[in-house]
């Protein structure tokens, strides 16, 4: 199939897009799915040229869960509260967006090499227990953790002109875009996934086994106990760091003009 050296009369496209995002279990195992919502601007800088210069963003999550949890320290002393998990996965993508086919046909193709950056973000929030005497509660209740890092990867998809199904005129101003998606990383990546975190009783941080993934370090918080004032630090979460690998689809909807 050629490209299309034509005529054109849209040179920018806008819009958005849903898409999905499936870890390679391979090198992420701990990693959830990340389920996103994002918008797309594209620019042909050249109306007779196939080739348009394209951003995309999108937000994303991979896990969000409330778990009770019971943290017993060294001393005995022990405490149980609610603890809200939330994990993020945000995006942002420059792209040389390749078409294949004339834009006058009900159907095209694209290509889209791309490399921008990835946003893991995760912010875990311990409420505030109904203390008694000798129980603790976290100094603070809210803990995020931050990652970000390089990352590129690629699109190959095709656009259907919905304007001439509709109409069957040559307009071709309304679009849906259904593509595969591939995106990995220039380096590992720290991430939190609470769907590996175990239920039951958790022991004072670094003196608990490790015995459902490995994670490569602990997250952890300090508590106060409110009839003394002694502190304790202890595990809240687990840090998993693997590269980025991930394969997806995503599907949307672009106005061309």
């Amino acid at each position: 199939m050629a490209f299309a050296f034509g005529s054109f009369a849209q040179r920018v496209e806008i819009g958005g897009n849903a898409s999905l995002d499936f870890p390679n279990r391979a090198i992420m195992p701990k990693m959830g799915v990340v389920k996103s919502l994002g918008f797309v601007a594209a620019f042909r800088p050249v109306s007779t040229f196939p080739l348009a210069l394209e951003l995309k963003g999108s937000l994303g999550q991979y896990s969000s869960q409330i778990l009770p949890q019971t943290y017993i320290f060294s001393n005995g002393d022990q405490t149980s509260v609610d603890v809200n998990y939330r994990s993020n996965m945000h995006k942002l993508l420059f792209g040389a967006k390749i078409k294949i086919g004339s834009e006058y046909r009900v159907m095209n193709f694209f290509v889209t090499p791309q490399i921008g950056a990835a946003f893991l973000n995760s912010r875990i929030y311990i409420e505030d227990p109904n203390t008694q005497q000798g129980e603790c509660k976290a100094l603070e209740s809210s803990h995020p953790h931050r990652y970000k890092t390089g990352v590129y990867g690629g699109e190959i998809g095709t656009q259907i002109n919905l304007s001439r199904i509709a109409s069957g005129s040559g307009s071709y101003n309304h679009r849906l875009n259904l593509s595969f998606n591939f995106l990995a990383g220039f380096k590992p990546v720290d991430y939190i996934n609470v769907k590996y975190m175990q239920d039951g009783p958790h022991g004072v941080a670094g003196e608990e086994p490790m015995d459902h993934g490995d994670p490569d370090r602990e997250l952890t918080a300090t508590f106060v106990n409110v009839t003394t004032n002694a502190t304790h630090s202890h595990k809240i979460a687990e840090l998993y760091r693997t590269p980025l690998q991930m394969w997806g689809f995503s599907i949307g909807y672009v106005y061309a003009f």
